[in-house]
């Protein structure tokens, strides 16, 4: 699927530039929140997770000052000026790229001109972070391309500074986090105040994340977002002065809502008057609080108990926080009572988007028949249905290129001969076939014992009576998991030097 989308996006960066010789690409993923909503900006702990859902993006110096921006789904180039970066604010699409580059250049990096194609495959308007991941791609390119040392956290806090202070969207570092920083079948719980986390294996055994969307777009910039954290930060000031009444010294008292615990809140609860702000408050620290039983639920495996407190988080967002809507609403409706859906809550920032949802596998389509016939009887909207997996974070990606070898022997244990671009030719032996991740790899070694190279092949099997076929493999992680298994199974015949 990744080869398709570069193959793509060359194809368009071709037709709209020109030359594609000495294309760099890169990918940045959308992300679910599995528990942990609107309390990113408050200090508390959340639980995202990346999606193969991504942005990827082929790109190229230009020998300009302008960044020229083109997508497969878009229409026209869409230029920003490095010399006049603010301007961009008012492009009809391409200002978060802008306010990246802005971000970058503030500290310091020497930006030139790029050509770029993006390929969006996270539905706008969805809730799952589209601009999260057009801001960690188009940084990881610039940064990537014009030699920077700018880390994935750090990235990912240029990319929220990019959407607050450019872009106008008061959002927390979460989602831009989780697509600097996903990983394969991974979540990650981060505390948002201190930037500290760890990776939780989701293991889901015969279900999968189903994602419905409501097909109402989620704008943060034109939904109540700001508004509900306007109420936070002054439910904040409020707790704040609850504390130094109660004789706490004003140098003392908690920074953040979800510093608080749940019986702090209801022993200051009387000093909040206004019951809207009381509840807003309400929902942060429990809803903080339910992130940590959650974790812990998910690591001791018990899959029940974590779609109960899904459907628990969703009520406190909809009644408390107030942040769902028809649409969400009739969609969470819709998957109750299912005994094949384990669990299911709103997704996202809420006012539209999606819902998350924990569906056995053998009743995928059961779920998508029966929830997008209810949703569309109460709204008359049509459901779309996304089957998720865990990815990785933002990353430079590669386009596999076929190998040209000469083999001398039909026998996969024979002899080939592999060439480079130059024409340089070296001989190597098979000894090895790995299985991972259901991919074969052909582990070889060099018939020159004076050379300790390992070489490791992706084999690809042959259609139409056609030879089976060997590619390059660029993925470190995978070279690194099929060597750790080949040097296991080979111990006993080699020698093995770290």
């Amino acid at each position: 699927m990744q080869q398709d989308k570069l193959k793509k996006v060359t194809e368009v960066f071709e037709k709209t530039f020109g030359n594609a010789d000495g294309l760099r690409y890169f990918a940045a993923p959308g992300r679910v929140n599995l528990i942990g909503e609107h309390i990113d900006y408050c200090g508390g702990y959340v639980f995202p997770a990346a999606l193969t859902l991504d942005t990827v993006v082929a790109a190229k110096p230009n020998g300009t000052r302008k960044l020229r921006m083109a997508a497969t789904t878009l229409d026209g180039i869409y230029e920003a000026d490095l010399d006049d970066i603010d301007s961009a604010q008012s492009l009809k699409w391409g200002n978060y790229q802008a306010g990246v580059a802005k971000e970058l250049m503030q500290a310091g990096y020497k930006l030139e001109g790029l050509d770029m194609v993006y390929m969006v495959t996270v539905p706008f308007g969805s809730g799952l972070s589209s601009s999260a991941s057009i801001e960690l791609v188009t940084g990881i390119a610039l940064t990537k391309i014009f030699n920077g040392t700018m880390d994935n956290i750090e990235l990912a806090q240029a990319g929220q500074r990019a959407e607050n202070k450019f872009c106008g969207v008061n959002c927390g570092i979460m989602d831009q986090f989780a697509s600097a920083m996903g990983k394969e079948d991974h979540a990650i719980m981060l505390n948002c105040a201190t930037l500290e986390y760890q990776y939780v294996p989701v293991s889901l055994g015969d279900n999968v994340l189903v994602l419905a969307n409501t097909n109402k777009k989620h704008k943060l910039g034109e939904s109540k977002y700001n508004e509900r954290r306007a109420e936070v930060e002054e439910g904040l000031k409020i707790m704040q002065a609850a504390e130094i009444a109660e004789g706490v010294a004003p140098g003392n008292v908690k920074k953040d809502l979800c510093s608080y615990s749940v019986e702090d809140f209801k022993k200051l609860l009387k000093y909040i008057e206004n019951p809207t702000i009381a509840k807003r408050v309400e929902h942060v620290i429990c809803e903080n609080a339910r992130v940590k039983t959650a974790v812990d639920t998910l690591k001791a495996g018990d899959l029940n108990k974590f779609g109960e407190l899904l459907r628990e988080a969703n009520q406190s967002i909809r009644y408390l926080y107030e942040a769902t809507g028809d649409e969400l609403d009739a969609m969470f409706d819709a998957a109750q009572g299912l005994d094949y859906c384990i669990g299911s809550r709103m997704t996202g920032g809420g006012f539209g988007g999606c819902t998350v949802n924990i569906v056995n596998k053998n009743h995928i389509e059961d779920f998508k028949e029966t929830v997008g016939k209810k949703y569309f009887e109460s709204t008359g909207n049509e459901a779309l249905f996304y089957v998720c997996e865990i990815g990785d974070g933002a990353r430079e990606i590669f386009l596999k290129e076929e190998i040209a070898m000469n083999i001398e022997n039909e026998e996969l244990d024979g002899i080939i001969i592999l060439s480079d671009e130059e024409g340089n030719e070296e001989s190597f032996e098979f000894v090895d076939i790995i299985e991972y991740d259901g991919i074969e790899y052909a582990v070889l070694l060099p018939v020159d014992e004076n050379d300790n190279d390992v070489v490791i092949l992706q084999v690809e099997d042959g259609k139409d009576g056609e030879d089976e076929s060997y590619l390059g493999v660029e993925d470190p992680e995978v070279l690194k998991k099929v060597f750790e298994i080949f040097k296991e199974r080979a111990k006993d015949d080699f020698e093995f030097v770290d």
